[in-house]
């Protein structure tokens, strides 16, 4: 399993795609006790999307799923827990800064 700081370095490697990439207007738009539904916007079409997300409690216990979508649920959620979201824009091996926020799921 990855780290956390593994994944940045990662993401931080290759070269940087420029602003305009950038995933823009990252909200989370709905959220339960085991879901939390985000979604976002990109000025490019040209570009798929990495998510990558954890516990606060467990911040070794890293997430990362791709998508070509702007929108994107976490699952299996532990009602409760504060989860840290990060999104970034990737074309080949370039990628974008990623944007980061924070949402704690229901209890129950």
């Amino acid at each position: 399993m990855f780290t956390k700081m593994d994944l940045l370095r990662n993401l931080t490697k290759g070269k940087k795609l420029s602003g305009q990439y950038t995933p823009r207007n990252v909200t989370v738009a709905s959220h339960s006790s085991r879901t939390i539904h985000i979604q976002w916007s990109s000025r490019r079409r040209d570009v798929a999307f990495s998510v990558l997300y954890w516990p606060m409690r467990n911040p070794d216990s890293v997430q990362v799923h791709s998508t070509n979508r702007k929108e994107y649920t976490l699952m299996d959620l532990t009602p409760g827990d504060v989860y840290t979201i990060w999104v970034v824009a990737f074309v080949g091996n370039m990628t974008s800064d990623y944007v980061t926020l924070q949402q704690r799921t229901r209890m129950y």
